[in-house]
């Protein structure tokens, strides 16, 4: 028996959309979701087809031969996993010449650029609360004391409160920018967990300004 056509793209859309989604905000790196368009389009043809279809119209890739679509989606996955600062557990690769060109690629995809808001956005917020919870600490004279945070105390004379109040406005600006870019994706499922994260995320920056 064969499947509908309409059923393949929605088992390859929703395997995209949450591999995309768990390669940003895992605590781990995902092995498979890291390497989903090599997975995808080794299934069958019919998958590969399809898959390499749904990456070119979600990620804005090429339609260049297979292997650099696998090389290249496997770089897009490096680089989000980066953006959520959590590339170091990952062994290095080389980079050179498709990671130079991901930045450039991403221009091009609202789902790209969506995750790519979203993710400066918590990396900003969790880097404030880093920097809170440091001050709050002991002071060490340690020469091996912990790095400091990216996100530099308040200057004297400065309320910390003042400073959460320009954040959360700054990412509320951000974040509203990553929905415009999550009702741009096309397939539209291709968005949802996107546009999921960023309102949960906008949900609780309004619970600390309430």
């Amino acid at each position: 028996m064969t499947l509908p056509t309409e059923l393949y793209y929605e088992i390859c859309e929703c395997v995209l959309a949450v591999s995309i989604h768990v390669v940003c905000t895992a605590e781990k790196t995902p092995v498979w979701e890291m390497n989903v368009i090599a997975n995808l389009t080794a299934v069958s043809e019919k998958f590969r087809a399809i898959t390499i279809d749904l990456y070119v119209k979600a990620l804005a890739g090429s339609r260049s031969s297979e292997i650099d679509q696998v090389r290249a989606g496997r770089g897009m996955m490096k680089y989000l996993r980066r953006l959520a600062g959590a590339g170091e557990d990952e062994n290095k690769e080389s980079e050179s010449p498709i990671w130079s060109k991901i930045p450039e690629i991403s221009h091009w995809s609202p789902l790209l650029q969506g995750y790519v808001l979203y993710l400066n956005t918590v990396n900003l917020r969790k880097a404030y609360r880093e920097s809170k919870r440091r001050q709050k600490e002991p002071q060490s004279s340690s020469a091996c004391s912990l790095p400091q945070s990216p996100v530099p105390p308040p200057a004297r004379g400065v309320d910390s409160e003042v400073v959460k109040s320009r954040i959360n406005r700054q990412s509320m600006q951000v974040l509203q920018l990553a929905l415009e870019k999550s009702d741009l994706v096309y397939p539209r499922q291709m968005g949802a967990l996107l546009d999921k994260a960023v309102r949960e995320e906008i949900g609780e920056i309004n619970s600390e300004l309430d």
